[in-house]
């Protein structure tokens, strides 16, 4: 056996099958070591060792397989004596053997010994190349080969050990029987038919004259010349070379392949002339009713097949493959096909279909089969083991997916039965003076018509007819032969003659309900003609009517009128006019003014710039200081300048409901405002100020913006700096002669004089430091005022004070 001969491969496992084999033992290349079956075998011989452990296994798998029938397996591995193969890979693979029948999973031996990281043994693969090339090199492997081996013992030992440790956790597996996938049951193979007698008949079928010529000895007579068939093994020395016709032999094989691909088969048409049986019930049929035959037109026929198929059924998985006959039994019902009219049935059948078998049908009945459904069951379940086992493994999981999901062939073999068929067909016959036709469906083997309108009877003509021949009345509910009714020629309708009208507009025939009166000409009408008015109702004939092409309804022209703005037509009872232009038109071209209500067309109108309305151009009012045009209720008025502006540009008094222009009012140091009225003067500044921002000198009592007095001491800070000395402003000094007097009576002694003086930010006060001495001139103290230019007059308080040596006073 090689790879490249795959027929003579095939040829001779057959020979190596046969009981007693023809041959006895099998040389093989690789290709042997897979995808074969060879478990009737019991010895394999390793001639070539590899250095895979995994490879070894592969081919222990062709022999050791499910279906042997030997108790024991026996293995030998073939090495050169006295080389380093004999001491390196022998031994090594010797030892890895005998520890895996041991264990029974090289695998997980392989990995616990260290030496098969690599994918699928090829870790053990390179170890035994790196010891045969260190071998080569002169250096010693001997240590290497033993730690090798002292690994497997090693890794032999570790897995004795963790099963003992789970037979001791989980219970001894002894007394319990196997609890994998259950083994399968499979059928024994009992030959329908004796050797001989299947030679004899398969050589017949294939059109072959057989005479016999000497015991166990044919000749048979061909188109392809004659040829000698040896039954026997013992025919005699003169036919030793014909070849022999056995079980499992490579000419019986041959002849088996010819049988099977020949398309012979036992099919009997049952359908004889089928024409002229179909003309017989067709005629028996039509004058049944006194009808008179003119046509029988054959639309499409099926051909049934009632028997018996034989399919041979393939279930093959990486590993192993099972074979069956199967014989099933053919429905008519469900094996039906279509068929070129009524053509004969070909002398040769090569095509299941010809004969009206479903293949669909034969292959579901196969692959159930009892023997192929348990032979799948066996590999679909020890498939779900062997994933299981294999964890998260992705690529592990894939290749067992492979290798045990189950691959089903059915090939059909023979057919025992008849065809037979059925036609449908459409009879065209004269019946009181009218053409008609009927669809029938009809079985000519049979002699029975299947399929046919039922008869009824014509309630003017009192006849029976076939149903398909009447019609109802649509007004009437009477039911009638066809041409015995009238017909409406708009919508196909049935009634009797005396319910037809004729439409006026079309001419066209219709029934009395389908009509309708013209408003306009009282004419009769058909009533999908007719149009009717949005306006008035009133129906009428299309000439007399025109479209709104604002509303696209359809309008008596008289009421339609055409627009100023568009010069569309358009339906008076929706008239607009512009308070603008005075131009008219449909409603839908004009806008309304959101304020007046008044209609004006989109051109003529203006947008508000707040609200963005449309109203009419005089309804808006402009803003006095952004300009916009906006509606006169979005405007709101200054309680200052009066000024009409929008409620934005303004802002609102803290002191009371007054609004006014931001510019217009007087502004807080913290964002308040007030309006002018209800501002107060700071008595320092003489500036108009919120009243908020104002506050009393503690000094002089006086009301002054705050920004003028000391952080701290609340007085008025340039007072307050003359007071203590450490401010000697001499503004206004030409007046001081003048303000002395004043100042002496105030101070209520003439031993005073004007020390220094600070103008206000006005230029109408002046704030003074006094020296003021009494008891003798011994005691000096100052005073502090405010005096008005205008008035000559002191304001508020005046502070005494005497002054310390820190640069304050007390």
């Amino acid at each position: 056996m090689n790879g490249s001969s795959g027929q003579r491969n095939q040829e001779t496992i057959a020979r190596f099958r046969t009981d007693p084999p023809e041959i006895r033992a099998i040389v093989s290349t690789e290709a042997g070591s897979e995808g074969v079956n060879l478990q009737i075998a019991n010895v394999l011989i390793n001639f070539d060792l590899p250095w895979n452990p995994m490879i070894v296994e592969q081919r222990i798998g062709r022999v050791q397989r499910l279906g042997s029938q030997h108790k024991n397996v026996i293995i030998y591995n073939v090495m050169l004596a006295g080389t380093f193969e004999e001491y390196i890979v022998g031994r090594l693979m010797t030892k890895l053997q005998m520890a895996t029948d041991a264990i029974g999973d090289i695998e997980s031996l392989l990995e616990a010994s260290g030496v098969g990281d690599g994918e699928e043994g090829a870790g053990f693969d390179e170890k035994i190349r790196e010891l045969v090339v260190a071998a080569l090199a002169g250096r010693d492997m001997k240590a290497a080969a033993e730690r090798i081996a002292r690994s497997i013992e090693a890794a032999k030992k570790t897995l004795e050990e963790e099963k003992e440790n789970i037979e001791q956790t989980l219970g001894s597996p002894d007394g319990y029987g196997y609890v994998g996938p259950q083994t399968p049951t499979l059928e024994r193979f009992r030959p329908s038919m004796e050797l001989e007698p299947f030679v004899r008949a398969a050589f017949e079928k294939l059109g072959g004259a057989i005479s016999d010529i000497a015991p166990g000895v044919l000749r048979v007579a061909s188109k392809g010349g004659p040829e000698l068939v040896r039954l026997k093994e013992d025919a005699g020395p003169e036919y030793a070379k014909v070849p022999l016709y056995r079980a499992g032999s490579p000419a019986f094989l041959r002849l088996i392949d010819r049988v099977t691909a020949s398309g012979l088969h036992a099919v009997q048409d049952i359908d004889h002339e089928p024409r002229q049986r179909i003309d017989e019930l067709v005629d028996e049929w039509v004058s049944g009713f006194k009808g008179v035959k003119s046509e029988v037109i054959i639309q499409s026929a099926q051909r049934r097949f009632e028997g018996n198929a034989v399919a041979r059924v393939r279930a093959t998985t990486a590993h192993d493959s099972y074979e069956r006959i199967v014989t099933i039994t053919c429905n008519p019902v469900e094996h039906t096909q279509p068929a070129a009219a009524l053509d004969a049935m070909p002398d040769l059948l090569q095509q299941p279909a010809a004969a009206g078998l479903s293949p669909r049908l034969i292959l579901d009945e196969a692959c159930r089969d009892p023997n192929i459904v348990e032979f799948n069951r066996f590999y679909l379940e020890r498939r779900d083991a062997e994933l299981r086992s294999a964890g998260k493994d992705a690529r592990k999981r894939k290749k067992l997916e492979d290798e045990f999901t189950p691959q089903v062939d059915t090939a059909l073999v023979a057919l025992d039965g008849r065809v037979s068929r059925r036609v449908n067909l459409k009879v065209k016959y004269q019946l009181d003076g009218a053409s008609y036709e009927s669809d029938l469906g009809i079985t000519p083997s049979e002699g029975r018509i299947d399929t046919a309108p039922a008869l009824e009877p014509c309630a003017l003509t009192r006849l029976e007819v076939p149903a398909d021949c009447l019609a109802v009345c649509e007004l009437s509910g009477v039911r009638a032969l066809k041409h015995r009714l009238a017909r409406s020629e708009v919508s196909g309708r049935y009634g009797l003659p005396e319910h037809l009208l004729r439409c006026s507009l079309s001419g066209k025939s219709i029934l009395v309900d389908e009509g309708g009166m013209s408003d306009i000409t009282n004419a009769v009408v058909d009533r999908t003609l007719l149009k009717t008015c949005a306006i008035t109702g009133k129906k009428g004939e299309p000439a007399y009517f025109g479209q709104c092409a604002f509303t696209r309804t359809d309008v008596l022209s008289e009421r339609l009128g055409k627009s100023e703005v568009s010069d569309k037509p358009y339906r008076l009872d929706q008239e607009a006019s512009s308070v603008v232009s005075g131009k008219r038109g449909h409603a839908r071209e004009f806008v309304r003014c959101q304020e007046t209500k008044r209609a004006l067309l989109p051109r003529e109108a203006e947008r508000c710039a707040k609200t963005g309305k449309i109203v009419a151009p005089d309804v808006l009012q402009p803003c006095a200081v952004t300009g916009k045009r906006v509606l006169p209720s979005e405007l709101r008025t200054s309680s200052v300048s009066g000024k009409r502006v929008l409620a934005e540009n303004l802002v609102a008094s803290s002191l009371s409901d007054a609004v006014f222009l931001d510019e217009e009012g007087i502004r807080s140091a913290y964002g308040k405002f007030c309006a002018p009225i209800e501002a107060k003067r700071c008595q320092w500044s003489g500036a108009a100020t919120h009243p908020d921002d104002l506050k009393t000198c503690a000094l002089l009592g006086l009301s002054v913006h705050f920004q003028y007095l000391s952080d701290h001491s609340r007085r008025l800070q340039p007072v307050e700096e003359l007071l203590a000395g450490r401010r000697r402003s001499m503004d206004v000094r030409d007046r001081w002669e003048d303000i002395l007097p004043s100042v002496s009576s105030a101070v209520n002694t003439k031993r005073c004089q004007i020390e220094s003086g600070q103008l206000s930010p006005d230029g109408q006060k002046l704030a003074l430091a006094v020296e003021v001495k009494s008891l003798l001139g011994l005691r000096t103290q100052h005073a502090a005022m405010l005096y008005s230019l205008k008035d000559n007059a002191i304001l508020g308080n005046i502070a005494i004070v005497k002054r310390d040596r820190r640069g304050g006073f007390r």
